[in-house]
């Protein structure tokens, strides 16, 4: 049987009860509580499932940093809404995370906001119905995200974002396909090579009609070596990465593509 639970307030003291236990706290006149923004003046921008907000969060913000003075776009995430689609975008200077997801749009906006918001929203969402839909609105200053009875409110971050689609290359001369599940654990066992090194360097070798080879290389330990069998067109490429970026890339997929512009 489930015990009552009660509570008292008398006099500024709070008396809170349950079974044979008692706590007593104090209380503040309401009246200094500051007071909590409302989106009665909000614009709707789009409408989206919620599981699908979740995942463009999570994969939109891998490549953020900690949240930094200047400049401030390190600690955020570009969030754009065009042409019914939703795009999550963050940097932390060396790499770039881009996730979309379908909306319904009502208007086109761009809007950066904290990570550690949008972090702490996507843990909301999730505990949730995912099933569910998440309504964004904006006033011009505060972005809100509205579920069901629950109304989560961000504050936009003023600065501008890095044009990051310049970057993005229409075309690729090689491309790799390849199962995420055999490409992370080769990683993870280079990695133990590298980890200790300032670059912790891995090198890909993609050769079109044969093989898919990773290497990485410590002067002190030695050199591993990992072949794979992957779907490589293009031209012949040999690139470097940062392992612990690839790897952070690459959770939560279940497969994977990896597209160059440039072969060398």
């Amino acid at each position: 049987m489930l015990d009552t639970i009660s509570l008292e307030i008398a006099n500024e003291r709070g008396t809170l009860s349950a079974g044979r236990n008692r706590t007593r706290f104090a209380t503040w006149p309401v009246s200094e509580f500051p007071g909590i923004p409302r989106s009665d003046s909000a614009e709707p921008l789009c409408d989206l499932l919620s599981a699908d907000l979740v995942r463009a969060i999570t994969e939109g913000a891998v490549a953020s940093s900690t949240p930094a003075d200047f400049p401030k776009y390190l600690g955020t995430c570009l969030l754009k809404i065009q042409q019914n689609r939703l795009k999550v975008v963050s940097t932390d200077g060396k790499r770039l995370s881009l996730s979309q997801c379908p909306c319904e749009a009502e208007a086109d906006a761009e809007l950066l906001l904290p990570v550690p918001a949008l972090r702490e929203l996507g843990r909301l969402l999730a505990g949730g119905d995912l099933e569910a839909r998440t309504q964004v609105l904006y006033d011009g200053s505060t972005a809100w995200f509205r579920m069901g009875d629950l109304e989560f409110s961000v504050r936009r971050v003023e600065s501008s974002f890095p044009n990051y689609e310049k970057i993005l290359t229409p075309g690729a001369s090689t491309t790799l396909k390849i199962r995420r599940d055999e490409l992370l654990p080769a990683l993870e066992r280079i990695d133990i090579m590298v980890r200790n090194t300032l670059t912790r360097l891995v090198v890909l070798d993609l050769s079109p009609g044969g093989e898919f080879r990773l290497s990485g290389r410590t002067p002190e330990l030695g050199t591993s070596v990992e072949v794979l069998d992957g779907n490589v067109d293009g031209d012949p490429l040999r690139v470097g990465f940062n392992v612990g970026f690839l790897q952070d890339g690459l959770k939560d997929r279940k497969s994977t593509r990896l597209n160059s512009s440039h072969g060398s």
